[in-house]
């Protein structure tokens, strides 16, 4: 009997070594690519919604990129100077030509939010002599979620320095992760058409929060609710303060007076937060007065502005006629105390 030879049993002419991809998983890599680059990293969804985070910040960048006339005055803040300081309304107070005001506040802006606004339209803002930056609080609690703006804009940097998390790093390098919102939406109106609901598909928008972003307009019904909504686990973020002083920075490079204003609240407003949360109001106080090249006036509560309960939509954001009274209040207090800039705007009250 002959017995094979090792060599040619192990012979390396039969070894065959099946290195291929199989095909599925190859195209589940490719079409999650897609996604990823082609939709979750991209604008253009959002402009399909503009009502979400993503899509009330690109909607002011067209706001600006579209004015046909320069601004001189541009606001930046959060939900209460969007709907408490009324452009036009300004820019009549103050002799300004039409389209010389823009108010570009948007929902749940924070310090991020402005950050970014500010470097990604840098040209477009240059021409105003006036950057008026709306605060409040929340803006510097380090425990209070940053918007959905954040994932979606924020580079590896951005979120090393702010987010260093295993899921905000995870999210750089792989966007579609983060995008639950998005996609829900998106789903919600492909189904909305195809049952024939032209009513829940006109409705159909990102105007889902991610799971840890609070959502800023469900109303309290008590005043104590609302300010433990925005004062929970309030913790100063010395980062956060940064990017406003950056904010502060650039524009005083582009040769811009910037003036930081806090819109009033109704008076239970601000007694409840001397009363439980004095100590955390004080530290933000003192954290604003910090910064370098600036004008502040933190408006506080609605009696000393002569405004009435009645001009509140909540405790804390102004109705449409609250909104005219305190725009009248703002420009008399900036033509009183801020002629220099009154005369850098080349503006005359009337």
């Amino acid at each position: 009997m002959t017995v094979p030879s090792p060599s040619s049993i192990f012979s390396f002419d039969t070894l065959q070594v099946h290195w291929g991809v199989p095909r599925g998983l190859l195209t589940a890599v490719v079409l999650l690519g897609v996604l990823d680059f082609g939709l979750s990293r991209a604008d253009w969804p959002y402009r399909k919604y503009p009502s979400s985070y993503v899509g009330t910040f690109l909607s002011q960048e067209e706001v600006l990129r579209r004015d046909p006339v320069p601004p001189r005055i541009i606001i930046l803040g959060n939900s209460r100077s969007k709907c408490g300081l009324l452009s036009q309304e300004i820019e009549r107070l103050l002799g300004l030509p039409d389209g010389a005001v823009l108010n570009l506040s948007i929902e749940s802006g924070d310090h991020y939010d402005n950050y970014m606004f500010q470097k990604r339209n840098r040209q477009q803002m240059k021409s105003a002599r006036l950057l008026i930056y709306a605060v409040d609080a929340y803006e510097w609690n380090t425990n209070f979620p940053l918007s959905e703006r954040f994932p979606h804009f924020a580079g590896l940097s951005d979120r090393l320095y702010l987010e260093p998390s295993v899921p905000s790093l995870f999210g750089w390098f792989f966007r579609t992760e983060e995008k639950a919102a998005l996609y829900h939406a998106i789903f919600r109106r492909i189904k909305g058409r195809l049952v024939g609901a032209s009513r829940l598909a006109s409705q159909a928008g990102v105007d889902d929060p991610p799971a840890n972003q609070p959502k800023s307009s469900t109303p309290d019904r008590t005043v104590e609710g609302r300010v433990s909504f925005w004062y929970k686990d309030f913790r100063l973020s010395p980062k956060r303060q940064a990017l406003l002083q950056q904010v502060v920075a650039t524009a005083r490079e582009d040769e811009q007076q910037v003036v930081i204003v806090q819109l009033p609240f109704r008076d239970e407003y601000m007694q409840e937060v001397f009363r439980a949360h004095a100590s955390e109001y004080d530290a933000y106080q003192q954290s604003i007065r910090s910064l370098d090249g600036v004008h502040i006036h933190l408006f506080e509560t609605a009696s000393a502005c002569g405004l009435e309960p009645t001009d509140f939509q909540d405790w804390d954001h102004l109705d449409t006629n609250g909104a005219g009274k305190f725009t009248r209040v703002w420009c008399d207090w900036l033509a009183t105390h801020e002629k220099d800039t009154m005369a850098a705007l080349g503006a005359g009250a009337r």
